[in-house]
């Protein structure tokens, strides 16, 4: 990404206790800030107390566990044409190499896992799903007023989903083509330049 800096979490802490929602602070450093003695001559001007970062995250754990789910190996092929994430035939990215390899590699960078998934992929998950009264149950869920007291009050994940209704059989190429994709998420910075700048690190 054009502009974009290299982090690593060295630290996190939750901030908040017994919320659906939950509030994390974190520790990140730059890992292109110099060590040692030629730290004291890095003073980049590249933050301010307050400004907003954005994190791109991926989700290797909770993708491992989605594949085993579905019954799949983490290191599966990953179909990008049949996950509709390009051309295929025309264009320049006939030829284009596979960016997503296998299965986790796919879930872990696409896909939201924290958000419920919208009531479109749950009726798809009830034609899936291998047993009549898991299928029944999933398509009256996928009503209006269920849906909002099942999924969004209670802030049920795809894999909340999953585990309820083990019979559910779906490809990891048709998950990325239902759920929501994975968003950047935004912080603002509590560090002062003055006192971490050195050090490349934020909190």
């Amino acid at each position: 990404l054009k502009g974009a800096l290299p982090f690593k979490v060295v630290a996190q802490r939750r901030l908040t206790e017994n919320s659906v929602r939950p509030c994390y602070e974190l520790k990140l450093r730059r890992t292109d800030a110099p060590d040692g003695e030629s730290a004291r001559e890095y003073r980049p001007d590249w933050y301010k107390t307050g400004d907003h970062i954005c994190i791109f995250p991926e989700n290797s754990g909770p993708a491992r566990r989605l594949c085993l789910l579905l019954g799949k190996m983490p290191d599966d092929r990953f179909d990008e044409e049949a996950a509709g994430l390009r051309l295929c035939g025309v264009g320049p990215n006939a030829n284009k190499a596979p960016q997503f390899a296998t299965a986790e590699r796919a879930l872990a960078a696409l896909v939201e896992f924290s958000a419920p998934p919208p009531a479109r992929a749950i009726r798809a998950f009830a034609d899936c799903a291998t047993n009549p009264l898991e299928a029944a149950r999933l398509r009256e869920l996928s009503s209006r007023s269920a849906y909002e007291d099942f999924f969004r009050h209670q802030c049920r994940s795809v894999e909340d989903v999953l585990r309820e209704f083990p019979s559910i059989r779906i490809e990891p190429e048709a998950l990325v083509r239902l759920l929501p994709r994975l968003r950047p998420r935004y912080y603002s910075i509590a560090s002062s330049a003055a006192v971490t700048a050195r050090n490349g690190e934020l909190d």
